[in-house]
Protein backbone atom coordinates (compact mmCIF):
# COMPACT_ATOMS: atom_id res chain seq x y z
CA UNK A 1 0.00 0.00 0.00
CA UNK A 2 1.65 2.97 -1.12
CA UNK A 3 1.29 6.49 1.19
CA UNK A 4 -2.04 8.27 -0.50
CA UNK A 5 -3.59 4.48 -0.31
CA UNK A 6 -2.80 4.19 3.48
CA UNK A 7 -4.02 7.99 4.36
CA UNK A 8 -7.18 7.51 2.15
CA UNK A 9 -7.93 3.93 4.03
CA UNK A 10 -6.76 5.96 7.63
CA UNK A 11 -9.42 8.82 6.66
CA UNK A 12 -12.03 5.54 6.11
CA UNK A 13 -11.51 3.77 8.76
CA UNK A 14 -11.88 6.51 11.01
CA UNK A 15 -15.09 7.96 9.44
CA UNK A 16 -16.65 4.04 9.76
CA UNK A 17 -15.41 4.01 13.50
CA UNK A 18 -17.31 7.04 13.60
CA UNK A 19 -20.85 5.96 12.43
CA UNK A 20 -20.38 2.62 14.05
CA UNK A 21 -21.10 5.00 17.41
CA UNK A 22 -23.22 7.27 15.87
CA UNK A 23 -25.39 4.39 14.71
CA UNK A 24 -25.10 2.47 18.16
CA UNK A 25 -26.35 5.71 19.88
CA UNK A 26 -29.40 6.04 17.07
CA UNK A 27 -30.14 2.40 17.18
CA UNK A 28 -30.23 1.58 21.05
CA UNK A 29 -30.15 5.18 23.16
CA UNK A 30 -32.72 6.90 21.19
CA UNK A 31 -35.08 4.63 19.21
CA UNK A 32 -38.64 6.08 18.89
CA UNK A 33 -40.84 3.24 19.29
CA UNK A 34 -39.27 0.08 21.39
CA UNK A 35 -41.51 -2.70 21.92
CA UNK A 36 -40.58 -6.56 21.86
CA UNK A 37 -41.27 -7.13 18.49
CA UNK A 38 -41.48 -3.75 17.00
CA UNK A 39 -38.99 -1.09 16.90
CA UNK A 40 -38.63 2.05 14.96
CA UNK A 41 -34.84 4.00 15.31
CA UNK A 42 -32.53 5.71 13.08
CA UNK A 43 -29.64 3.36 12.91
CA UNK A 44 -29.74 3.04 9.93
CA UNK A 45 -28.54 6.44 8.66
CA UNK A 46 -25.35 5.39 10.11
CA UNK A 47 -25.43 2.59 8.07
CA UNK A 48 -26.44 3.84 4.47
CA UNK A 49 -23.94 6.65 4.42
CA UNK A 50 -21.10 4.05 5.34
CA UNK A 51 -21.95 2.21 2.50
CA UNK A 52 -22.17 4.99 0.24
CA UNK A 53 -18.05 6.13 1.49
CA UNK A 54 -16.69 2.61 1.84
CA UNK A 55 -18.88 0.58 -0.47
CA UNK A 56 -20.74 -2.82 0.35
CA UNK A 57 -18.14 -4.12 2.87
CA UNK A 58 -18.04 -0.91 4.35
CA UNK A 59 -21.50 -1.10 4.90
CA UNK A 60 -21.87 -4.90 6.14
CA UNK A 61 -18.82 -4.37 8.65
CA UNK A 62 -20.55 -1.16 9.71
CA UNK A 63 -24.41 -2.39 10.33
CA UNK A 64 -22.91 -5.84 11.94
CA UNK A 65 -20.61 -3.86 14.33
CA UNK A 66 -23.87 -1.21 15.55
CA UNK A 67 -25.94 -4.43 16.58
CA UNK A 68 -23.32 -6.29 17.71
CA UNK A 69 -22.17 -3.41 19.99
CA UNK A 70 -25.17 -2.16 20.37
CA UNK A 71 -26.48 -5.69 21.93
CA UNK A 72 -23.24 -5.98 23.98
CA UNK A 73 -23.35 -2.20 25.31
CA UNK A 74 -27.46 -1.93 25.65
CA UNK A 75 -29.06 -5.23 25.24
CA UNK A 76 -32.94 -5.64 24.57
CA UNK A 77 -33.66 -9.27 25.19
CA UNK A 78 -30.96 -12.47 25.01
CA UNK A 79 -28.29 -11.61 22.32
CA UNK A 80 -28.93 -13.50 18.68
CA UNK A 81 -26.32 -13.38 15.96
CA UNK A 82 -29.31 -14.06 13.44
CA UNK A 83 -29.79 -10.07 14.04
CA UNK A 84 -26.01 -9.38 13.59
CA UNK A 85 -26.34 -11.68 10.32
CA UNK A 86 -29.29 -9.52 9.22
CA UNK A 87 -27.52 -6.00 9.78
CA UNK A 88 -24.60 -7.24 8.00
CA UNK A 89 -26.92 -8.32 4.93
CA UNK A 90 -28.61 -4.72 5.13
CA UNK A 91 -25.59 -2.90 5.08
CA UNK A 92 -24.30 -5.50 1.83
CA UNK A 93 -27.31 -4.62 0.30
CA UNK A 94 -27.24 -0.61 0.85
CA UNK A 95 -23.31 -0.90 -0.31
CA UNK A 96 -24.10 -2.65 -3.40
CA UNK A 97 -26.90 -0.58 -4.66
CA UNK A 98 -25.94 3.01 -3.27
CA UNK A 99 -21.89 3.29 -4.01
CA UNK A 100 -21.06 5.58 -6.24
CA UNK A 101 -24.80 5.53 -7.60
CA UNK A 102 -27.20 7.24 -5.48
CA UNK A 103 -30.31 8.33 -6.58
CA UNK A 104 -33.97 8.29 -5.72
CA UNK A 105 -34.87 5.32 -7.74
CA UNK A 106 -31.80 3.04 -6.37
CA UNK A 107 -32.99 4.46 -2.71
CA UNK A 108 -36.48 3.12 -2.86
CA UNK A 109 -35.10 -0.23 -4.40
CA UNK A 110 -32.42 -0.49 -1.54
CA UNK A 111 -34.64 0.77 1.21
CA UNK A 112 -37.66 -1.85 0.12
CA UNK A 113 -35.07 -5.11 -0.36
CA UNK A 114 -33.53 -4.72 2.81
CA UNK A 115 -37.24 -3.95 5.08
CA UNK A 116 -38.93 -6.70 3.02
CA UNK A 117 -36.25 -9.26 2.90
CA UNK A 118 -34.34 -8.94 6.26
CA UNK A 119 -37.05 -7.05 8.77
CA UNK A 120 -40.15 -8.32 7.85
CA UNK A 121 -38.90 -11.94 6.44
CA UNK A 122 -35.62 -12.38 8.24
CA UNK A 123 -36.05 -10.89 11.55
CA UNK A 124 -39.25 -11.69 11.99
CA UNK A 125 -38.08 -15.52 11.23
CA UNK A 126 -35.55 -14.62 13.99
CA UNK A 127 -37.91 -13.49 16.99
CA UNK A 128 -40.35 -16.30 16.46
CA UNK A 129 -37.31 -18.59 16.93
CA UNK A 130 -36.05 -16.72 19.55
CA UNK A 131 -39.45 -16.12 21.60
CA UNK A 132 -41.07 -19.14 20.05
CA UNK A 133 -44.46 -17.65 18.61
CA UNK A 134 -45.87 -18.31 15.54
CA UNK A 135 -44.21 -16.91 12.25
CA UNK A 136 -47.33 -16.03 10.45
CA UNK A 137 -48.98 -14.35 13.71
CA UNK A 138 -45.58 -11.82 13.89
CA UNK A 139 -46.05 -10.84 10.03
CA UNK A 140 -48.95 -9.19 10.98
CA UNK A 141 -47.87 -6.45 13.20
CA UNK A 142 -44.26 -6.50 11.34
CA UNK A 143 -45.86 -5.99 8.50
CA UNK A 144 -46.88 -2.19 9.74
CA UNK A 145 -43.34 -1.87 10.85
CA UNK A 146 -41.95 -2.24 7.53
CA UNK A 147 -44.17 -0.19 6.09
CA UNK A 148 -43.40 2.92 8.54
CA UNK A 149 -39.73 2.11 8.14
CA UNK A 150 -39.76 2.02 4.36
CA UNK A 151 -41.29 5.32 4.13
CA UNK A 152 -39.38 6.99 7.03
CA UNK A 153 -35.68 5.40 5.64
CA UNK A 154 -36.34 6.56 2.03
CA UNK A 155 -36.91 10.07 3.28
CA UNK A 156 -34.37 10.42 5.68
CA UNK A 157 -32.01 8.84 2.95
CA UNK A 158 -32.62 11.24 0.93
CA UNK A 159 -32.25 14.42 2.69
CA UNK A 160 -29.49 12.88 4.00
CA UNK A 161 -27.51 11.38 1.41
CA UNK A 162 -28.20 14.71 -0.72
CA UNK A 163 -26.53 16.40 2.03
CA UNK A 164 -23.93 14.34 2.35
CA UNK A 165 -23.38 14.69 -1.82
CA UNK A 166 -23.69 18.48 -1.22
CA UNK A 167 -20.50 18.84 1.58
CA UNK A 168 -18.38 16.16 -0.82
CA UNK A 169 -18.71 18.48 -3.78
CA UNK A 170 -18.08 21.30 -1.84
CA UNK A 171 -14.53 19.62 -0.23
CA UNK A 172 -13.78 18.78 -4.17
CA UNK A 173 -14.34 22.48 -5.17
CA UNK A 174 -11.96 23.73 -2.05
Amino acid sequence: MNKIDKKNFTKQLCALALLIAVGVVLGRLVPVISVWNTKIEFSFVAVMLAACIAGPIGGMVTGAMIDFIGAILVPTGPYFPGFTATAALTGLVFGLLLYKKCNIGRIVIAVLSTQIVCEFLLNTLFISILYTKAFTVLLATRAIQVVVMSVIEIVFAELVLDRAKLVQRIKLAA
